[in-house]
């Protein structure tokens, strides 16, 4: 992806204070999500620790590479999308809006990335609550973005694509990540 590691490294810094932010105010709406995304025999309680510890780790945003079962809330983002069918993904989408508390009113500008609009679930009922089809966008384009960069760096083992196909996939992941980046970064909830 263009310059995007920074980005995906700076996301999981606000995800990560959000959810401290949440949890320091309502316990049970962050660890609701917190337990969703952990590793089963992973209490709940160390799930932000060791996402923070695995976080503070990385020394150079440019060499940050997540991984799908690391412990970083991207990566365990990036686990969700890849492991549940998009129907089963609503529901941590769900979650994880009322954990971050993200308001509507900061949801206005927002477009939808092209992944998350090829990965949409057949079900509607998502869209009703702006929230939730943000969280599930989040969800979505986060294991794109990953699986993209992911690609990028085997690109060896795949056929050739068009430069401009590449590109326009790689500018709108990017911007999508900066938007959440600036959404979740918009202060405290």
């Amino acid at each position: 992806m263009l310059k995007a590691h920074h980005v995906v490294d700076e996301l999981d810094g606000v995800l990560l204070s959000r959810l401290r932010t949440s949890r320091d105010r309502d316990r049970n709406i962050a660890n609701s999500y917190l337990g969703l995304v952990g590793a089963e025999d992973e209490p709940v309680a160390e799930v932000l620790a060791n996402a923070t510890n695995a976080w503070e780790a990385v020394k150079n945003p440019r060499d940050y590479r997540p991984s799908r079962t690391g412990a970083t809330m991207v990566c365990r983002l990036w686990y969700t999308s890849t492991t549940k069918h998009p129907e089963r993904v609503v529901k941590p989408a769900r979650i994880l809006s009322r954990a971050l508390g993200v308001a509507p009113a900061d949801l206005d500008d927002h477009k939808e990335s092209i992944v998350a609009v090829l990965g949409r679930p057949t079900n509607p009922v998502y869209y009703s609550d702006i929230r939730v089809r943000w969280a599930f966008d989040l969800i979505v384009t986060v294991g794109g973005a990953c699986q993209f960069a992911t690609a990028a760096a085997h690109a060896d083992a795949y056929a050739r694509y068009p430069v401009m196909l590449v590109r326009s996939i790689s500018e709108n992941l990017r911007e999508s990540l900066d938007g959440f980046v600036k959404i979740l970064d918009l202060g405290p909830l």
